[in-house]
């Protein structure tokens, strides 16, 4: 069994590099510094410099950005923004800035499905608990949408929640948080999720906080086989429900800035 020195080192050891010597001199920036935000188009320039200005930037902010130009500026965009989605059909890139509030809401969000599931392996039968148990939740990952049937390429997209099976390529389950006033469409997005994953996604499930009295929805879009003539076509089908209690944005709001 090896034993641990309790000799203090020598101070010559060479395990820390030598103090530098005294100087009245700032120590010079490194010219080497990452300028990738210099590199993007001045709209995106200026989408950075606001989410850095402002305590609230858009949480779903799009831009108009070609294929081509997409293609070169990939690495850069990656590097400067943390989130975001680029569908090459409409050319369109959506940067998504979620704010405490929006992660908050997120957290609750994923908190109860979580809850959910701990519960189906609490109390139902050894079929569903092995099923649940496959199960696991993803954060902050890419989904790419490759059924689209055309030469475009597939969708880039990074869902506020996934639950995925560990041997799928696509999650069963996504969800999405929004706000009456952020821009994003819900069901455009639950339509992508569905149609552009060949039905794979199972579920995706929409939380549209609204700011004042309006009531709050949860939406539930599934995927739906119709019988035609050589086969089945893949549709969606749609729930909406209202939310009750606490759930506004308003209190959202406050309970984010209260954690």
């Amino acid at each position: 069994m090896p034993v641990l020195s309790t000799t203090p080192p020598d101070k010559s050891s060479s395990l820390f590099p030598p103090s530098p010597p005294a100087t009245d001199q700032r120590p010079v920036k490194s010219t080497d510094a990452d300028d990738s935000d210099r590199l993007l188009p001045v709209e995106l320039q200026e989408h950075k410099a606001l989410s850095e200005t402002t305590l609230n930037p858009p949480p779903f902010a799009q831009f108009t950005v070609g294929r081509k130009e997409y293609r070169t500026l990939k690495q850069n965009i990656m590097r400067v923004f943390k989130r975001f989605d680029y569908e090459p059909r409409r050319n369109c890139l959506t940067i998504r800035m979620p704010s405490p509030t929006h992660s908050y809401a997120v957290s609750l969000f994923q908190q109860e499905v979580l809850t959910e599931l701990n519960n189906v392996l609490t109390n139902y039968t050894d079929e569903t608990k092995s099923i649940a148990k496959k199960i696991i939740s993803v954060q902050d990952c890419r989904i790419y949408l490759k059924e689209t049937g055309d030469n475009y390429g597939p969708i880039k997209r990074e869902p506020d929640i996934q639950f995925q099976y560990s041997d799928t390529t696509y999650p069963s389950v996504i969800g999405e948080v929004s706000y009456s006033q952020d821009g994003k469409d819900l069901k455009r997005l639950a339509q992508d999720y569905i149609l552009y994953s060949d039905g794979d996604v199972k579920l995706v499930i929409g939380l549209d906080f609204n700011y004042r009295a309006e009531p709050s929805t949860v939406s539930l879009w599934r995927p739906e086989f119709t019988e035609i003539e050589g086969g089945l076509e893949l549709g969606i089908s749609e729930e909406v429900k209202q939310l009750v209690g606490f759930i506004t944005l308003r209190s959202l709001y406050y309970r984010a800035n209260q954690c």
